[in-house]
């Protein structure tokens, strides 16, 4: 299995440093009682936009400053991330090519969010919401998970046991095992 490296992302000041770590598989660690850490939500946050249309993801994106907009909406949840996951997904995605119409179509939808899937905990939730709760571990794939926080409709939010790297390795790995299964059938 490869070693994972993530960015953790701080609700800092923009100036303050970010720092690289790496994480041993799961199957390495010792496993206890999830306990869900206090999340203060911050008046705004980090996300990574797709500005450009180009494959070259580098050129296509950037890190900006977004406020955090409450109320929740009534369906949905807040969701302060932990990990995301990088795919060759990101560059067809930063290049405009997973929507329809044309390519001045697809511009005019510039600035979009990027990041498909991601885990991480559950920061609030709208007042319709009543399956999930603050403090919940979940992992999500929709658009919006290159950022701090991100608010998602409550359907896309899976419960996992631990925000950990792998819940988020399992998205894409068992979205993939499941269409080949039933291309199979």
């Amino acid at each position: 299995m490869d070693l994972l490296i993530v960015e953790v992302w701080s609700t800092g000041p923009p100036h303050q440093k970010k720092q690289s770590t790496s994480t041993r598989p799961t199957r390495f660690r010792r496993k206890s009682e999830y306990q869900a850490p206090s999340i203060k939500l911050p008046d705004s946050f980090e996300k990574t936009v797709v500005h450009t249309l180009t494959h070259n993801f580098r050129n296509a994106t950037s890190i900006v400053r977004a406020p955090l907009r409450l109320p929740i909406k009534p369906n949905h949840v807040l969701v302060k991330i932990i990990y995301a996951g990088v795919n060759a997904s990101d560059v067809n995605f930063s290049s405009g090519r997973y929507f329809g119409g044309n390519n001045k179509e697809t511009a005019a939808r510039l600035p979009f969010d990027a990041g498909f899937e991601a885990v991480g905990i559950i920061a609030a939730v709208g007042d319709s919401v009543t399956d999930l709760k603050v403090g919940m571990p979940c992992a999500f794939m929709t658009f919006g998970g290159y950022a701090e926080f991100t608010m998602i409709p409550s359907k896309y939010a899976l419960p996992v046991p631990r925000p950990d790297p792998e819940a988020v390795a399992m998205l894409t790995s068992g979205l993939t095992a499941s269409i080949a299964l039933e291309k199979v059938d």
